[in-house]
């Protein structure tokens, strides 16, 4: 849990068009279903709808920054661990994704996120040398880190 009030905090929802592509699917099935049940063509859809509800919802997790932890989805660090925080957006945050991408890192990235921030890990113990993390703020998660 948080040690004391999140300065910064972000949840990383699914943008519109995954939610679109989503309802077009489960719409979808029922012509997958209709020539073999009227009823299924109706309840299938519904089933369907409901699935990928609980999926993105469960996909859209967070960011919280507090005066002493950052939390990023399941995974967090205590303040005093991280060494500093670079945002990278547009073609540098695809370089920072791809080619510029330390194997150690721990990532917590969203397709349907362009942006990211790096998080440098300031721990002998510790074998991550960063954390790459989505956010659609980055110039308020690098202020919350700083």
């Amino acid at each position: 849990m948080a040690t004391s009030a999140p300065r910064y905090t972000e949840r990383l929802w699914p943008s519109w068009w995954v939610w679109l592509i989503a309802a077009c699917v489960a719409a979808g099935t029922s012509l997958i279903v209709a020539p073999v049940s009227a009823a299924a063509a109706v309840i299938v859809p519904v089933v369907v709808a409901i699935l990928f509800l609980w999926w993105l919802v469960s996909l859209a997790t967070r960011i919280e920054v507090t005066d002493g932890e950052v939390i990023v989805g399941k995974a967090h660090i205590d303040k005093r661990f991280v060494g500093g925080a670079e945002a990278f957006t547009g073609r540098d945050a695809v370089m920072a994704r791809g080619i510029k991408l330390d194997a150690r890192a721990y990532l917590h990235i969203r397709g349907w996120i362009p942006d990211v921030v790096k998080i440098t890990i300031d721990d002998d113990s510790d074998p991550t040398p960063y954390w790459l993390v989505s956010t659609r703020d980055p110039a308020g998660l690098t202020k919350a880190l700083g």
